[in-house]
This record gives structure tokens, C-alpha cells and sequence, in this order.
């Protein structure tokens, strides 16, 4: 994949040296974890652009490696990406090498996406990279710390879906 490098602002820049959430938004965990997810996202995506892949995409190569073969539409709806930029992820990752996409045989409508040997490669180092932002994000907790966060936002948030339409 082509590899696309623009200038992201530094986490500190955005985090750091810039305005801190006002102390009257603090005792609100939303608005706490909003500025997390923020943080997050900006450190994911400044280690992933590098490699020419996004936070979207590695949540695209993701499902399909867990759940293969998958519809683009059930992708669509398990990650909330409209049908629209959904295709445009499919193509870009079709033209990439990194998925291939078939008809399927009990409906000729649907795509059938399975990842290719390049986008196993490439799913594979955006999970190391996504771990190393996590870990930048977190670097402030302990393992257990981390895990006790992790299983309270899982309970914030409806339980992984393991039944889907294919």
C-alpha cells in the first residue's frame, strides 16, 4: 500500500500546551472520556498514517479477518460507516491488495470480502501499531488498572456482537 505521510499535529501540541478540559466538564466522565477518545484517535491515527492505513481501515481488515467472509453491508453495520464510505473503504482496500471481494453466490448484490496475503501483512502491524497507541494512551495505568478500565467501558456500551447477518 502506498504510503501517504501528512502532518498531524503532536499530541502535545493538541494535549499538552493547549487548553485543558475546564474543571466544570471534569466531574463528568463523558466529557473525560470524549477527551480520551480524542487523544486516542490522534495518536492511532499519527502511527497508522505512516503506513498509509487509518483507524477505519484497520477496523475494516479486522472484521473481515475475524469474520470471513463477510458482506461490505454487514461491515457497514457492525462499524456504523454508512453504505456510501463503505465502498470507497472496499475499493481503496481492493486497489490496495489488501482485501478481495467476490460475488456472493446466494446473492448476487452482495460483496463477499476476504482479506489477501498483503492485507493479513498489513492487519497484522496495524494491531502493533494500534497496541503502541493504546499503550502511549494508557501509559499512565498499571495492567490492572488498564484491564479494570477496559471491562467498565465494556459495560458502558452494548456486548460485541457475535450473531450477524453475513
Amino acid at each position: 500500500m502506498e504510503k501517504r505521510v501528512r502532518e498531524i499535529p503532536s499530541d502535545a501540541d493538541l494535549y499538552a500546551s493547549g487548553p485543558r478540559l475546564p474543571e466544570e466538564l471534569t466531574r463528568w466522565p463523558m466529557y473525560v472520556m470524549s477527551r480520551a477518545v480524542q487523544r486516542g484517535w490522534v495518536l492511532l491515527a499519527r502511527r497508522l498514517e505512516v503506513e498509509g492505513l487509518s483507524p477505519r481501515l484497520h477496523a475494516v481488515l479486522a472484521v473481515v479477518d475475524a469474520r470471513k467472509p463477510i458482506s461490505q453491508q454487514a461491515i457497514a453495520d457492525l462499524l456504523r460507516i454508512d453504505r456510501t464510505t463503505m465502498i470507497g473503504i472496499a475499493d481503496e482496500a481492493e486497489a490496495a491488495d489488501l482485501i478481495s471481494r467476490t460475488r456472493d453466490r446466494n446473492d448476487r448484490r452482495r460483496y463477499a470480502l476476504r482479506l489477501t496475503e498483503a492485507g493479513e501483512r498489513a492487519l497484522a502491524l496495524a494491531d502493533r501499531l494500534v497496541a503502541e497507541a493504546h499503550a502511549e494512551l494508557l501509559g499512565e495505568l498499571d495492567e490492572g488498572e488498564r484491564a479494570l478500565l477496559h471491562e467498565l467501558l465494556l459495560r458502558t456500551v452494548p456486548a460485541a456482537d457475535t450473531d450477524y447477518p453475513g
